[in-house]
Order: C-alpha cells, then sequence, then structure tokens
C-alpha cells in the first residue's frame, strides 16, 4: 500500500480533486440543465450598492438593477471642452426606440490615475465642469422610462 501511494500518490490526489469540482458544479446546476437562480442573478451584471450601509449619499439608496431589461445602446459624447458646463444629457446620448428617453445621473468620476473627483467636477446644480485635461472614467446610473436601469462605467476624454 506504501508503495502504491508513493508511486501514484499524486494522480490519485488530482483524481479525488477533480471529482470534488465536479461535485460541486454538479451541484450547482438544476434540474433544467441552468445554473442555481443566485449564482445566475450574480452573474447578470454589475449591481448597485446600497449606500444606507455604507454612509453614501441617501438619493441613490433607492435605485436597483431592474431584472431582464436591457439598457439603452449609449453613446459617449467624443469632444468634451475644458471649463464648459455640461447636463449629464449632454455627455450621454443614447439610441432611439423605445429606450430613447433615459434618465442619465453621474455616480462617480476618477481621474486617469484612479483619484475620485465627484465632488470637484459635478456642481451643486447638476453640471459638469472638467477643469483639467485628460482621460476621466465614469459611473453612470441610467433609468428608462420603461423600467429598465443600471450603471456602466464609461471613460470620458477632455482636452482643452
Amino acid at each position: 500500500m506504501r508503495t502504491i501511494l508513493e508511486h501514484y500518490g499524486t494522480a490519485i490526489l488530482a483524481v479525488v480533486s477533480a471529482l470534488a469540482i465536479l461535485g460541486l458544479i454538479a451541484g450547482m446546476i438544476n434540474k433544467k440543465g441552468a445554473l442555481h437562480p443566485l449564482l445566475e442573478k450574480g452573474l447578470e451584471g454589475d449591481r448597485i450598492e446600497n449606500t444606507r450601509d455604507s454612509g453614501g449619499d441617501q438619493s441613490f439608496s433607492a435605485m436597483q438593477a431592474s431584472e431582464g431589461k436591457s439598457l439603452p445602446d449609449i453613446h459617449v459624447e467624443e469632444k468634451v471642452l475644458l471649463n464648459h458646463p455640461y447636463q449629464s444629457q449632454d455627455l450621454i446620448q443614447t439610441g432611439t426606440g423605445s429606450s430613447a428617453r433615459v434618465g442619465v445621473r453621474f455616480l462617480k468620476i476618477w481621474n486617469f490615475q484612479g483619484a475620485d473627483l465627484t465632488g470637484q467636477l459635478i456642481q451643486s446644480d447638476g453640471q459638469i465642469i472638467f477643469t483639467d485635461e485628460g482621460v476621466y472614467r465614469a459611473r453612470v446610473f441610467l433609468d428608462e422610462e420603461n423600467g429598465g436601469s443600471g450603471s456602466v462605467e464609461i471613460y470620458l476624454g477632455v482636452s482643452a
């Protein structure tokens, strides 16, 4: 027995590990051949965090992504100018059709180095004014009239 374990121990361990992993995967699949509903929900896409727990802005805590709804095609403004006031809808245009009327709200804006500039760039009246050239990353919340909603990350190039 000792000789068998010395020669084939690694192979036996690999087979037992593979069987354990296959057993876990089989346990995650329901009788219809799909992943467990809770796993599917986690794999669907971005989740909007409840900011009530993190002490953030309470106005965003009520926003939740709707299941089964897709976000519209979005088009980011290609030419964003320095020191020019923009509304959210000026920076992001949406596709046509039933999803054309979409509420757009910037949740966070970071510079290329990753520093959070949300408080500096978004004014109290909701206007966004970029004061430095560069590439900015933003998390944007889209809310359609037909009930679809969710958040996406976009990149904005700002130049003089």
